[in-house]
């Protein structure tokens, strides 16, 4: 026997039993939210066909951009759009201060979107991606990059502050103990 379910404004009721106009009015969703500053960076959304995301500081090296753990876009790195087969771009852009770019007025086809990595950088993601564009497409990607050699000073700092703890004797000691 098969049973269906159907979900009706938050609430389960069998085929049968579908909620009057009354009681879906009593379930409707309510926009009295409080407020959020959880929120991530505001992007307009661009016309049809087009591409358009951003580049950003991978803190934690994970390629997932963490928007609530501090991980920031990057400015000024560039970003270019080629059809498939050709080695000249279509489309070009730079980020803007916020790491956000937009590739617009594109014609409907295959693209490969990549980014120029800056010297102070490594790419934590690929610095490319392959997407079909059509007439009412509108594709998202996402780079993420992390600092080249040293890491941020406060990494640096967090790191000194672990490993060269104060000896009694005067000396430093790279495995915390005491130099006795």
């Amino acid at each position: 026997m098969l049973v269906l379910t159907l979900v009706v404004l938050g609430a389960a009721v069998g085929l049968s039993g579908l909620p009057s106009a009354a009681q879906a009015q009593d379930s409707a969703p309510t926009t009295d939210l409080p407020p959020t500053t959880d929120l991530p960076p505001t992007v307009d959304i661009p016309e049809p066909p087009a591409i358009f995301g951003d580049v950003y500081l991978d803190l934690n090296e994970d390629g997932i951009y963490d928007w609530l753990d501090s991980e920031t876009g990057i400015e000024a790195v560039h970003v270019n759009a080629y059809l498939a087969g050709e080695s000249e771009p279509v489309a070009r852009t730079v980020t803007d201060e916020n790491g956000f770019f937009y590739l617009t007025k594109l014609t409907p086809g295959d693209y490969t979107v990549e980014i120029v990595v800056p010297p102070a950088y490594l790419a934590s993601t690929p610095t490319s991606y392959n997407l079909q564009i059509g007439p009412t497409s509108v594709e998202q990607v996402q780079f993420g990059l992390v600092y080249k050699g040293s890491a941020p000073t406060v990494h640096r700092m967090y790191l000194c502050s672990m490993w060269h703890m104060p000896a009694r004797t005067g000396a430093s000691s790279m495995d915390g103990s005491l130099g006795e």
